[in-house]
């Protein structure tokens, strides 16, 4: 868990860990949704500036939207008796999948807290969904790197023309479409 849980620090840890991996050397952002959100704010904030960032199904959270992810966020009554019965739960976690066992274990305890009673119980924290409101069209005059947004055909979740009109936005923003996806 974080101290905060704002688009700030978001954008701060994306910057330190840049500027870790990359020193001064240019690099390219990518994310989906709420990461490609904050690769904008990166992006804009122009501290250390991505040469290019690509946004995937990017779509702003309605407050319906919101009210969801923050039952989500909230922390589960269902508990594990014993640590294979919590592994058996993990190996169906799909982001889990390919990971070794260290990795696993990284992840368990991340996720997971083992109360004095022996259980095992997921252990979310809700703010992780309280970061403020979108404000993309706020970030857009100040991106000055390509921004290409992407789309997959099959999307539910953003139509091809939100997309555009998004896109439209940004100085050198552009929408590309990933059929059959």
């Amino acid at each position: 868990h974080a101290r905060q849980y704002s688009w700030e620090a978001y954008a701060e840890d994306i910057e330190a860990l840049v500027q870790r991996i990359a020193g001064n050397g240019p690099y390219f952002l990518a994310g989906h949704c709420t990461g490609g959100y904050v690769g904008m704010l990166v992006a804009a904030r122009g501290i250390r500036p991505p040469s290019a960032v690509a946004v995937f199904d990017l779509f702003e959270p309605s407050a319906k939207d919101l009210e969801l992810l923050t039952s989500l966020a909230a922390p589960s009554r269902r508990t594990y008796r014993t640590h294979a019965e919590l592994q058996r739960a993990m190996s169906g976690y799909p982001g889990g999948r390919g990971m070794s066992p260290d990795q696993r274990t990284i992840l368990r305890e991340e996720i997971f807290r083992r109360r004095p009673d022996g259980r095992w119980v997921v252990t979310p924290d809700p703010r992780v969904v309280m970061h403020g409101p979108w404000r993309t069209a706020d970030l857009a005059s100040r991106v000055q790197c390509p921004i290409l947004f992407i789309r997959g055909g099959e999307s539910r979740k953003v139509s091809r023309i939100d997309l555009l009109l998004t896109a439209m936005q940004f100085p050198h923003g552009r929408v590309d479409e990933v059929p059959g996806t």
